[in-house]
This record gives structure tokens, C-alpha cells and sequence, in this order.
């Protein structure tokens, strides 16, 4: 969706393009002069007889009926990390047990929830250079994951939206260098999705990369709106990305979930308009494999995302209508869900009901309304909690994801059956000369709760999943701290660090090593690091009040790195 405004909150700051501008800008870009006007549905040819149109997952195909909850309780970009500029964090358990347990009393078996948005919440990132997620941002995952397997809910976790390519206002800042810039999109990856994947779920033995409930990874929400190339470039981006530097971002990242994880992996496209090579007007389809797999040869997607709003109704010579035009008129080689439509209908010319059963009809794979707490105009699950009964009793077969047989796994799409031999025209930049020599234990994570602070300042260090009862060795850029610190009982210590008014500015490396003792259950050593700034303009960082934590004083006497070293968990390199 282009245009949002979460409910509950004034503070957040939002871009926005009203609806009617959206319609001037792609009618007038499609079809001059033409009027988009409702026009009745085109029969469907037959759905495939194997069910390849829909998602496979849990050894079946399954229609993903469901709804989007980009945020919930008003907190864009705040449900899962947290934004420290409003002191926001909006994820709680009541909140998510509810909702789930009022999607699943109608027969929804999916969400699509935004994690971090524009970037203003998580992960934390330290000059263009990601250094892994605050305290609050991985267990709440893991809480709504548990939830959603309570409830037997499959959540689709969406990464960014193009709201990340948007210019800074002096609050939250421009995150496009994670798409151009290759040292610091793999410094994301390595620091945030690989410990994201790794991360494990308490009282279960899955980690976030392989619970059976998280059925997919969204790479981006409608990134078209920031890509020079699709001629719509939202109002609040004033540098967008090249189409070639979108695809190796998001071919990047895939590969790299792939490789760590056995869910799925798509990518949220704004409308047919830009996955299609055979309808009139679109710009062929950006996602495919021929487009990704040169950057990657993991980077493909398992199915494809559109969404339909009301402009995308066309007129008498072109049409992005799911309604309108079928899975096999759209030229799909994969499972197309959509994921992104008016949960009250408004614009289609159709009841929602009408509107689902249409989408089923024509071979989709999946129609996800916007939104559940009714975020704009658009509807909100009061809207379309009645027609979603009817239609999940009704598609059952197909919609209640049921377990797979015994020793069955979950079934992503298969692999290309031939690379292509086209390059496009730019060609990936050179990785980062310096890689990690080790991988860090499975599920360890290192956090601060501020990246960067004022000399005097105290930063929180947190430690979970880390091995009960080990000892922890604190090192800040190479100097031994000698305070005693132990692991507890759930695998998790704090410690306080306080900086002093006379350490100098630049950057400081915190390694934190795990050390076993003769008693340990488990002796094999746990290693990880994050990375504070401390700079004479930056905020004075305040004492945390009750909090219970080990309180370290940092030395004046060690020198801090002039720049941000390169981090990847759990080696450093600079």
C-alpha cells in the first residue's frame, strides 16, 4: 500500500501520496486521457489439476487467505524493534494472541507483518553500518512466532518497504545504501538476517530460520516506488535506486536466506504492472528468475506478490486487475499470491466476498486484505471477518494448512532448471575482500541499546541463548575488561557499560567470549560483538533505571577506532 497513516500515534512519521494522486500519476503514465472504468469479470480458464498455482509448504499446496498487519497498536516500524527517539516498542503479547486467535476463529491461516519498515526501529545501524538488533527486537519475533503456532497461523515476515529509500528528516535516516553500497549490504545481511534466521525459539527446537510457522520471507514491500526506472517514483524519494541495484539487492539477501533457512521468499511487487511479460502495459516481470539469479544463483523467489487497489482497475486497453485477469493470462511461471487488497473492496466493484472468491477463482494463490486494525481507508478486519468465514469454510481443503506426514519437510518451489545466460547490464560490485573466519553459536546474540552516545554516556550490552553457566571475558577494542559476569539459567546476562566524560570520540568494538568452566553441560566457547560510537554531538545516554546489570566502567585510557570497523558476527575485520 502507497498510502499509509497508522492509527494511534501522531508522532510516527509516515509518507504518504493520497489516492487520488496515485490514480493521476499511473493513469497518466499508462493511458492518457483514458478513464479507468469497472468492467465485469473474464471467465477463468481451469486451475492447474497438480495445484502448482499454489504455495507449497508442509507437504501440500495451500491458498494463503489472510490479512496484513504492517503494524499493530499504531506502531510502524515499532512492533519488533524499537524506536528510542519516542521511546516506542508496541509489541505485546496480549495484542498478538488476540488478533491471532480473532483471525483463526474466521478461518485465516496467514499474516503479512512488516518488521522493519524504513529502518527506524531495527536493526541497529551504525553509519551505513548495520551491527545486529536492540534487546527487544528478536524475542518479540520469537513470541509472535510461538503465537502463531498457538493458533496455527503462518506469518509472512516483510523485511523492508520503499519507505527505506525515502530522504532523512533529521529523525529517521535514509537506509538506500543498503541496497548500492556492497560492504554495507553485506554487513546487513551477516549482522542482521543470518542471527535473525539463527535466532532460537524458546521452549522449542526451532530457530526463527526454521519454524514451520514463519512460511515466508518478504524481501520488500513495493520497492517499484523507489527504482528510477518505473517512472513512478514516490514524492518522498528524492534518489532512487536503478533497477539493476534493486534486483541485486534483493537477489543478495535471498541467497542469503536461502542458505540459512528453509522458508519461503518473495517480494511484495506494487501491481501486476511490473511481474508480468505478456499483459498490455506492464513492464514485464522484474522478479523472475532470469532477472535475479545472476546476482545470486540462490537468489530466486519461491512465488510471486502482487497487490491491487482501485487504480489498477485500467480501462478498456489495459488492465492490473487480479479480478479481471487470470494466473494464466498474467503469463506466471510460479504461484502468484495477492497480497495486498482493499479489505473493504472500495474501488472494485465487488462485495469482498465477491472480490475473494474472484481471486480464487482466477488461480491466484492467496488474497491477503489491508488491514487488520484499519490503517486508512482502505478497511480493516471488521470489514471482511463475516466474508472471510464464508469464504474459508467454503475453500477449506485448500486453506486449513494441516502438518505434513511423518519425516515430510517443508516444500519451496524447485531450483531453475537452467541459469540464464543474459547478464544484465550492471553487474553486481565486488564483495567485501574480508569475510568471517567462524560462524557464531546458533541463536547467540550480542545487543546495545544505543548504537551511538555522547562521552559519559552508559549503554545496556545484552546476551542471549548464550551457554548456561559459562563465564563471560568483556573485551572493548582489544582491552580486557576484568569484571566477573556469568551466564544465567536462560542463557542470558547484562551488563551496564559506562563510558566516562573524558573518553574520546570514535568507535569502540565490544567482543564478548563465553568461557566454559568444569561444571558447564555444554564446553564448546560462544563468540559475538557489537559496536557503540561515542560523539560530541551525539545524545547523552542516561542511566537505564531498574535495571538489573552488571555495571562495568570503560577505561579513558582505551583508544576508540577512528572509523566504524567492519562487523560481522563474530569476527571483525578493519
Amino acid at each position: 500500500m502507497l498510502s499509509r497513516s497508522p492509527s494511534g500515534t501522531s508522532r510516527t512519521v509516515m509518507l504518504g501520496l493520497s489516492c487520488c494522486m496515485l490514480l493521476v500519476l499511473l493513469i497518466v503514465s499508462l493511458s492518457p486521457g483514458a478513464s479507468p472504468v469497472i468492467r465485469s469479470a473474464r471467465a477463468a480458464a481451469a486451475c492447474p489439476a497438480d495445484q502448482s498455482h499454489l504455495v507449497p509448504w508442509r507437504d501440500g499446496r495451500w491458498f494463503l487467505a489472510g490479512m496484513n498487519v504492517p503494524w499493530l497498536d499504531g506502531g510502524f516500524g515499532a512492533d519488533f524493534g524499537t524506536v528510542e527517539e519516542w521511546w516506542q516498542h508496541t509489541y505485546t503479547t496480549e495484542s498478538a494472541d488476540q488478533m491471532f486467535a480473532a483471525l483463526k476463529a474466521r478461518g485465516v491461516n496467514s499474516v503479512r507483518w512488516w518488521i522493519f519498515a524504513d529502518g527506524r526501529g531495527a536493526p541497529e545501524i551504525a553509519n551505513g553500518m548495520t551491527t545486529g538488533f536492540d534487546a527487544d527486537t528478536l524475542p518479540s519475533m520469537a513470541d509472535a512466532i510461538k503465537l502463531a503456532a498457538k493458533h496455527d497461523i503462518y506469518i509472512v515476515f516483510t523485511l523492508w518497504s520503499f519507505d527505506m529509500l525515502a530522504r532523512p528528516n533529521g529523525i529517521i535516516e535514509n537506509q538506500r545504501d543498503l541496497v548500492v553500497d556492497a560492504t554495507k549490504r553485506q554487513a546487513f545481511i551477516d549482522n542482521a538476517v543470518i542471527p535473525m534466521l539463527r535466532y532460537p525459539i524458546p521452549g522449542t527446537s526451532y530457530t526463527i530460520g526454521n519454524h514451520p510457522n514463519v512460511i515466508t520471507w518478504e524481501i520488500i514491500n513495493e520497492p517499484e516506488w523507489g527504482v528510477r526506472e518505473s517512472g513512478s517514483i514516490h514524492w518522498n524519494i528524492d534518489n532512487p535506486v536503478s533497477l539493476a541495484e534493486m534486483q541485486r539487492f534483493i537477489a543478495e539477501v535471498t541467497g542469503a536466506i536461502r542458505r540459512n533457512s528453509n522458508q519461503l521468499i518473495t517480494v511484495g511487487a506494487a501491481a501486476m504492472k511490473w511481474n508480468s511479460d505478456t499483459i498490455p502495459g506492464a513492464e514485464g516481470n522484474w522478479y523472475s528468475d532470469a532477472a535475479l539469479t545472476p546476482y545470486d544463483a540462490d537468489g530466486y523467489l519461491d512465488y510471486y506478490q502482487i497487490h491491487y487497489y482501485p487504480w489498477a482497475n485500467g480501462d478498456d486497453t489495459w488492465t492490473f486487475s487480479p479480478m479481471r485477469l487470470s494466473w494464466q493470462q498474467g503469463g506466471f511461471d510460479k504461484p502468484v499470491v495477492i497480497g495486498e487488497f482493499p479489505a473493504n473492496a472500495d474501488g472494485s466493484g465487488m462485495a469482498p466476498l465477491q472480490l475473494l472468491e474472484s481471486i480464487y477463482a482466477n488461480c491466484y494463490a492467496g488474497a491477503m486484505g489491508w488491514t487488520y486494525e484499519g490503517v486508512d481507508g482502505s478497511g480493516s478486519w471488521q470489514d471482511i471477518a463475516a466474508p472471510m468465514e464464508t469464504f474459508t469454510a467454503a475453500r477449506a481443503s485448500t486453506i486449513r494448512i494441516t502438518p505434513p506426514s511423518p519425516g515430510g519437510t517443508p516444500t519451496p518451489t524447485a531450483q531453475p532448471t537452467a541459469q540464464p545466460t543474459a547478464q544484465p547490464t550492471a553487474q553486481p560490485t565486488a564483495q567485501p575482500t574480508a569475510q568471517p573466519t567462524s560462524t557464531p553459536a546458533p541463536g547467540v546474540t550480542l545487543t546495545l541499546n544505543y548504537s551511538d552516545g555522547a562521552p559519559d554516556s552508559y549503554f545496556l550490552l545484552t546476551g542471549t541463548s548464550f551457554p548456561v553457566g559459562h563465564t563471560i571475558r568483556l573485551q572493548i577494542n582489544g582491552e580486557l575488561l576484568g569484571e566477573t559476569i556469568t551466564v544465567g539459567d536462560d542463557g542470558r546476562f547484562r551488563v551496564l557499560l559506562k563510558t566516562v566524560a573524558d573518553a574520546l570520540p570514535g568507535s569502540y568494538l565490544v567482543t564478548v567470549t563465553s568461557v566454559a568452566t568444569p561444571t558447564s553441560l555444554v564446553q564448546t566457547e560462544a563468540l559475538a560483538q557489537s559496536v557503540y560510537l561515542l560523539g560530541l554531538d551525539d545524545p547523552l545516554r542516561e542511566r537505564p533505571q531498574r535495571v538489573s546489570a552488571t555495571l562495568v566502567e570503560v577505561p579513558a585510557e582505551i583508544e576508540p577506532y577512528a572509523l566504524t570497523p567492519m562487523v560481522y558476527l563474530p569476527c571483525v575485520r578493519r
